[in-house]
């Protein structure tokens, strides 16, 4: 309720005897009372310190230095019917929250409540009252809404629970903004007048109470109300808090108690006036007194009509509020849907058969289409580099708007050295003004303004550090400004390209190399091997005396008979009859196949049927150069299984090692944490990944994980692991619901049914505390060189990608400087020596307190020494990879 300074007398003559009444009503009630109740002050033997800070008309000191305030007023006639000593503590919010913490003051007023503080504090249950938050701004200021804010610098207070609201709220969105933090309302409303800020955060109370004394004005963003409570040290003074939660409830049942007179009195109560010497005479008159009753209902009506405007008013800013949240849950939505896309059009790419077999043009379309689609753009291409970067060439095109795809088209670095230097410095080329953009400006008048192309989002292609490529997405239309979650699937669908172009690599080459064998060993096999030849129906017309050695029939027993009963042992006709039916059907020159065979007798071995069509009039006769390879297929089959798995395993570390940070130090500009990693990999790729970055500038992310499969798809799904969970960790600050999101993604894609362990933990920066989840990982270890060294428990759930519905819960440490924390795979404890005995996670722990002090770096260095000095030459069959976290301040 708002103070009203001009309202008649009468009212405030009658206002202020109904008030005395009600006043003496109280202290009567409050009176018995206290006869009833047992007095906890009478158990103590120190006065209950309670914890005030300047937020009026909270809690404030007034001009006498004294406590004052709705909040102090009604703690006091607690303490007074309850017999409690009391004695105010006051200090700076930062300075109360400290104290409270520590214990050196008993009671805080005028907390608002979260669960964050929840966590650190006891709180009554029983709230004094519901608030809210709202931005202001300078006169003039044409911020209207939440995207507004954009790059603005905002006015906070200083660990207010407002503040973390907002934070959370323009992290969703993916707003970035500067904060200014204030330690007081009033320095933070002259920030705002003043125009040193563009808007101001202020809880509800403080702005209506401050407002008319500063040129500033409400605007349309505001946040979800909050409880205001009373917080109690953690664990402490459970006595105090259940009398003073009785006493509120008690209170806000009765409306002439304690708690509705300082309600009254700060928020709805208007100053006492003097009466004018004539207004005594007045009453006196019985005739006066009547005119009074006339005036007094005159202004009665008009006071209904002033309140009626307000409540109007306040209907309309109610219906703005609910429009301009609406507005948000849809921008929230938006965000998720978004994200939701773009997972799936990157699982949909993991599974493409088109990026397996290196079919390269099949591959680029279905990526070139994803992107369109997913990022809403009308054309999106990809471009190769020539080895030089001399120039790059679109080898595919996709146009959204036509359906269309194509190619051909060349930019020289000589015509555009800006954009060609960019490529090569940059992760991302993010130009929402593309004609203005200094990375792109050279293309405005040549290709963008021909094509109507107003944004650009580009991503450079890599193998390791060589540019071979870019995907480019180019927007049409209005200017449209990229976000990160864009331009992170933009960077993925970029590593979908560099798969795609070094499996077509790898698949010419093996084409060059089968067809030159080809052609070498048929003009052998034309001379020395068996022929048979074969009408379109499969029957033998023609068998040389080869053949007859071979198979063991005569000329004369072969000509007319079916060639699949002649030569192929019965348990697999009908295989190879559909294989040839289909060369028969395709009209194909030349095929070979490999095909168990049979001789007269019923031996069976392993012969290479080279068959060549050629038209003879009419018909097709099929020619069939037979030779007996049973040695060489063994001998092939092993080379090809071993090439195979080469192959498999080169591109196994090339995707696990395009995934992991390689480059320490990793944060060399910040001061307060430390973080080092390693990875040994062992003979056959294993799935063991990790991971780490910041969230914002206070909060570092960091993984460990486990895939269960080896090879190219277990690399495959690791770095589908980790880019969901990074996209996943940008928009859901929660550790549990990052990682149970997680999980219902790999579960709803896990076709191949791997499963995946993660242990996943976010360090706030500030306060050295790691909140963490656990996916069926090996716990972590704790390192202090006071402490000691234990494992990280309590926080054990299932591992990824088995079961959907999967719930996990969150364990909490809080660092001191100097402490770190390791993770490890199990790699490490499972290292086996000679002797087939494992290492153990004994053994690590003990290894661990012989150098609980030591840096993140050197910490992760002796262990790996000791593990391979206990393995020794002991062959390795998983990876060993260790990530140190350590904290400094």
């Amino acid at each position: 309720m708002q103070v009203h300074p001009h309202k008649d007398k009468v009212t405030v003559l009658m206002r202020r005897l109904f008030g005395r009444l009600r006043h003496a009503a109280v202290v009567f009630a409050a009176s018995l009372f206290t006869v009833s109740v047992p007095s906890i002050a009478a158990e103590r033997s120190m006065p209950i310190k309670v914890g005030i800070y300047e937020n009026r008309p909270m809690v404030f000191l007034d001009d006498d230095t004294r406590p004052a305030g709705l909040q102090v007023d009604i703690v006091s006639e607690i303490a007074k019917a309850r017999k409690w000593p009391i004695e105010f503590v006051y200090g700076t919010w930062q300075d109360c929250l400290a104290r409270l913490e520590d214990g050196e003051i008993d009671v805080l007023l005028d907390i608002g409540y979260s669960d964050e503080r929840a966590q650190r504090f006891d709180f009554t249950s029983e709230s004094l009252f519901s608030t809210w938050a709202q931005v202001y701004v300078p006169p003039g200021s044409t911020l209207l809404g939440i995207p507004d804010l954009e790059g603005k610098h905002i006015a906070v207070m200083r660990g207010d629970v407002h503040y973390a609201a907002l934070q959370r709220l323009l992290r969703d969105f993916g707003i970035a903004v500067h904060y200014v933090e204030y330690d007081d309302y009033k320095d933070l409303m002259q920030a705002v007048e003043h125009k040193r800020v563009d808007a101001g955060l202020f809880s509800r109370i403080a702005g209506l109470q401050l407002e008319s004394d500063y040129g500033v004005r409400r605007s349309s963003i505001v946040l979800d109300p909050i409880q205001v409570r009373i917080a109690f040290p953690k664990g402490k003074n459970g006595d105090i808090r259940d009398a003073i939660d009785a006493d509120l409830r008690r209170m806000k049942r009765d409306p002439n108690s304690a708690y509705s007179v300082a309600m009254d009195k700060w928020l709805g109560n208007v100053p006492l006036m003097e009466w004018p010497w004539w207004w005594k005479w007045a009453v006196l008159g019985l005739a006066a007194f009547a005119l009074i009753g006339v005036g007094v209902n005159s202004l009665l009506r008009l006071e209904v009509r002033r309140k009626t405007s307000q409540l109007t008013a306040k209907n309309v800013e109610l219906e703005q509020e609910i429009a301009s949240r609406a507005r948000v849950e849809s921008l929230l939505q938006a965000g998720r849907e978004r994200l939701s896309t773009q997972s799936r059009a990157l699982m949909t790419l993991a599974r493409s058969d088109a990026i397996d077999r290196g079919d390269l043009d099949a591959a680029l379309r279905q990526i070139t289409t994803a992107a369109a689609q997913t990022l809403d753009v009308d054309r999106s291409s990809v471009w190769i580099a020539e080895s030089d970067l001399s120039a790059i060439r679109c080898i595919c095109l996709f146009v959204r708007s036509k359906g269309e795809f194509s190619k051909g088209a060349e930019l020289a670095r000589t015509d555009y050295p800006i954009y060609f230097r960019a490529l090569a410095e940059n992760r991302i080329i993010a130009a929402s003004d593309a004609a203005r953009d200094p990375s792109t400006y050279e293309f405005a008048d040549s290709y963008l303004a021909p094509l109507g192309i107003t944004s650009m989002l580009d991503a450079p292609v890599r193998t390791g550090q060589r540019l071979i490529g870019i995907l480019c997405n180019e927007h049409t239309g209005a200017a449209r400004e990229w976000n990160l979650e864009e331009e992170n699937f933009a960077a993925s669908l970029a590593d979908f390209v560099a798969l795609a172009l070094e499996a077509h690599e790898r698949q010419t080459a093996e084409a060059r190399l089968r067809e030159s064998e080809e052609r070498n060993r048929l003009i052998i096999e034309k001379a020395l091997d068996a022929v048979i030849i074969a009408d379109n129906r499969g029957t033998v017309i023609g068998w040389n005396a080869k053949a007859e050695e071979v198979f063991g029939y005569a000329r004369d027993e072969a000509i007319g008979q079916p060639v699949i009963s002649l030569v192929v042992p019965e348990s697999i006709h009908e295989i190879v009859a559909q294989e040839f039916l289909d060369i028969l059907r395709s009209g194909r020159g030349r095929t070979r196949r490999d095909v168990l065979a049979k001789r007269k007798n019923g031996e069976e071995f392993y012969a290479e049927f080279s068959v060549s069509a050629s038209r003879e009039g009419r018909r097709f006769i099929y020619t069939s150069f037979v030779r007996d390879i049973t040695e060489q297929k063994r001998a092939q089959e092993m080379k090809e299984k071993l090439h195979q798995i080469e192959t498999e395993l080169e591109l196994a570390r090339t995707i696990q090692r395009s995934f992991l940070p390689q480059q320490f130090p990793a944060f060399p500009h910040r001061c307060e944490f430390e973080v080092y990693a390693e990875m040994i990999p062992a003979a056959n790729v294993g799935g063991d990944f990790y991971d780490f970055y910041l969230l914002d500038d206070e909060r570092l992310a960091f993984a460990i994980g486990d895939v269960s499969g080896k090879g190219v798809p277990g690399a495959l799904v690791m770095a589908m692991t980790l880019t969901i969970l990074k996209a996943t960790a940008a928009s859901t600050p929660s550790v549990s619901d990052c990682v149970s999101q997680v999980n219902r993604l790999l579960c709803k894609e896990n076709e191949a049914a791997f499963f995946v362990t993660l242990f996943y933990g976010v360090l706030h920066v500030p306060t050295g505390k790691i909140t963490f989840a656990n996916a069926g990982h090996p716990p972590p270890f704790r390192v202090s060189s006071t402490r000691g060294v234990k494992p990280l428990d309590g926080t054990g759930g299932l591992i990824l990608g088995v079961f959907e519905e999967a719930q996990y819960s969150e364990g909490e440490i809080a660092l001191k400087s100097g402490e770190s924390v390791l993770l490890f795979t199990d790699g490490v404890t499972e290292a086996m020596n000679e002797s087939n005995i494992l290492y153990t996670e004994e053994r690590l722990e003990q290894t661990l307190r012989g150098v609980s002090g030591m840096p993140a770096t050197p910490l992760v260095a002796h262990v790996v020494k000791d593990v391979e000095s206990f393995a020794g030459d002991a062959p390795r069959h998983d990876d060993i990879t260790l990530l140190a976290l350590r904290y400094l301040s």
